[in-house]
């Protein structure tokens, strides 16, 4: 983990990363000459060599597989990720509302990172 301070880590939304060791979860701090709130635009800087990033599978499993990406500090991944869906807490959940969030869940059980 301390080599990862002598890389330009490219920064997304936050500046601290989530990563695992020896069973343990714990937050890094990163330091970057490149911030960007937009997941895409991380995965383009990194694709172009700007530095390393952390990101969700979904935006790099097709680059790990066609080679375009190498995928560091597996070791140190941390388990999987939920994907939350945020929405306002009424008593009835109007029904735009629940035909997105089933589409999504749906949607997510198709791809293979999300099946446990």
């Amino acid at each position: 983990m301390s080599e990862l301070s002598r890389h330009n880590c490219l920064i997304g939304s936050s500046d601290i990363w989530q990563l695992a060791q020896d069973g343990r979860e714990f937050s890094q701090r990163v330091q970057g000459n490149w911030r960007c709130n937009s997941g895409q635009a991380v995965l383009d800087a990194a694709l172009q060599g700007v530095g390393l990033c952390q990101l969700p599978d979904y935006y790099v499993l097709e680059h790990l597989h066609n080679g375009a990406l190498v995928s560091l500090l597996e070791a140190h991944q941390p388990p999987n990720t939920a994907v939350w869906a945020l929405y306002p807490q009424q008593r009835h959940l109007s029904p735009k509302v629940r035909k997105l969030v089933d589409f999504l869940k749906a949607g997510l059980a198709e791809r293979p990172e999300y099946i446990s």
